[in-house]
């Protein structure tokens, strides 16, 4: 015990004398603060795969800059020292570094709308460092209780989780407990190769919403393989994903497994554009398959030579700076496509394809740390669905793409803006999209990716909004005081306004939360 003892205190009061910050876990919030930095005309760079790696220098320096902000550089008082300037535990030396932190989520809140107090009880801890100058790794964990506004409860009671946070046990009295957890180690080779064995998320895209791969789902256990020569970055991921279907969770039945292989090649054209292409295929469990072990193959050509049923995805994805502060960017996403069909008869099944279209800019009017987003994304029914849920593209009940999965038109518009350690964020979000009717659960009409498509009542007929025609206006706003940037630790206040409406009825939602947040996550509750 005394030797636990002093090894503690030794790593408490250890100087920074290789002090450097970590790659982060992919937050929306805190990589907008250097996007001008990433999306600058001066360099080139693959801004489009998140999380970003530390190899990339030019990211690493820019997130060095903004998370060695301090509150008082020159003090030596220890509790201000760890409550504003420093991880709570650290420990660098030449070959080695290590650091820890405790993450809380406390928040209280109440949604006028329905007379409810809502809140929530995280208590996290993160741990990272590396060894040697190669080897980086990260661990958090996170406990949780919480009481939720009426329609997260909603769909945590339909769904058995809680968006992007694993399964949900219902305690009574609407509390939830839950827990959540990720790690990875990451080994860069040399220039030209970065390897990560991990459990976590991946996002590719340069906008709010990815309709190609998103952080929206929970956790999954993974390899990526990360090529880099010259302008082109290859990534190749392979990934086991779980589904509850109506399988209990327990002990004794395990779930139902698939695996899944993410491709993503990005060409960096020039200083202004970059050009990427995605393919996925989900498969059902069988044995390990070498056909999909080369991570130079095109799969959808080793699909077709197989007769394989397995499901194929594939999409483009695209940015291109201007101004030294502006960036456009947009994804195409297609499951099928007929030409005769897409032209001649929009309205059919088999029509599966979805584009985003977006622009963002930074230090805008000129004012610096304001940042703009207006985002637009259209998804046709079934393009995420398969004829056997176990091969579509979901996890753990959600979309690995967008929170509404399909049948849907969705416009966003994104503010943030930071003075000193106050942070400002305002979100306006329309969408409207195509419900499945509950009076036939039988009957898919494209928007719940769990439906299988064999499941449609016709061949014909199949537009965006098809089922229940819904509208949804969905406003967040946030301030923020930032305590510790190397922690993310904040004292928030935030008001979320929810007014959802069709012929069924109208939900309505209007809460306020205030607390004190810590981590670096993103937590999509814009549904």
């Amino acid at each position: 015990m005394k030797t636990i003892l002093r090894i503690t205190l030794l790593l408490f009061i250890s100087q920074a004398a290789y002090s450097q910050s970590f790659p982060l876990q992919y937050e929306f919030d805190t990589y907008n603060k250097i996007n001008d930095t990433l999306y600058s005309t001066s360099q080139r760079l693959h801004t489009s795969i998140k999380p970003y790696l530390v190899s990339d220098s030019s990211i690493q320096s820019a997130f060095d800059t903004l998370l060695s902000r301090k509150f008082r550089p020159e003090s030596r008082n220890f509790i201000v020292r760890k409550l504003f300037n420093e991880h709570l535990v650290e420990y660098y030396k030449k070959d080695f570094a290590l650091y820890l932190d405790f993450f809380p989520d406390f928040q209280v809140g109440k949604d006028y709308a329905n007379k409810q107090s809502t809140w929530l009880n995280t208590r996290g801890f993160q741990m990272g460092g590396r060894i040697g100058s190669k080897v980086v790794f990260q661990s958090s964990l996170y406990e949780n209780q919480g009481s939720f506004p009426l329609y997260l409860s909603g769909y945590i009671d339909k769904n058995r989780i809680v968006p992007g946070q694993g399964f949900a046990q219902n305690n009574g009295k609407n509390v939830y407990d839950y827990s959540s957890s990720d790690a990875y180690v990451s080994y860069q080779a040399n220039k030209f190769f970065t390897a990560q064995i991990g459990y976590g998320k991946n996002f590719i895209g340069d906008g709010y919403r990815s309709i190609l791969l998103s952080d929206n789902a929970f956790n999954y256990p993974f390899l990526k393989l990360v090529t880099t020569v010259g302008p082109l970055r290859l990534v190749n991921i392979w990934s086991q994903l779980t589904d509850f279907h109506s399988s209990p969770f327990d002990d004794v039945n395990p779930l139902p497994t698939k695996n899944a292989i993410f491709q993503y090649l990005d060409w960096a054209v020039n200083n202004h554009l970059n050009i990427g292409l995605f393919q996925n295929i989900m498969m059902k469990p069988r044995g390990f398959d070498l056909n999909y072990i080369n991570p130079l193959i095109f799969l959808r050509s080793v699909s077709f030579a197989q007769g394989s049923p397995d499901k194929l995805l594939i999409g483009f994805n695209g940015s291109y700076k201007f101004l030294d502060k502006y960036v456009l960017y947009g994804q195409l996403v297609i499951n099928e496509f007929t030409a005769k069909k897409v032209f001649g008869d929009p309205g059919y099944w088999a029509n599966k394809q979805g584009y985003q279209l977006g622009a963002k800019g930074f230090n805008v009017f000129n004012v610096d740390r304001l940042n703009l987003l207006a985002e637009y994304n259209s998804i046709r029914p079934f393009i995420y669905s398969a004829n056997d849920v176990l091969i579509n593209y979901g996890h753990y009940q959600q979309s690995l793409a967008h929170p509404l999965g399909s049948n849907f038109r969705e416009a966003i518009g994104i503010l943030n803006y930071s003075f000193k350690r106050v942070d400002l964020r305002a979100q306006f979000d329309y969408a409207f999209y195509g419900k499945e009717d509950p009076a036939s659960p039988e009957i898919s009409y494209g928007g719940d990716i769990y439906k299988p498509y064999s499941q449609r009542s016709s061949n014909e007929g199949y537009f965006i909004g098809s089922g229940i025609p819904t509208n949804l206006y969905f406003t967040n706003l946030k301030v923020a005081y930032k305590l510790n940037y190397k922690s993310n630790l904040r004292i928030e206040a935030g008001y979320t306004n929810r007014y959802e409406s069709n012929n069924l009825g109208i939900s309505k939602t209007n809460y306020l939360t205030v607390g004190i947040r810590g981590s670096f996550r993103n937590m999509y509750h814009d549904f």
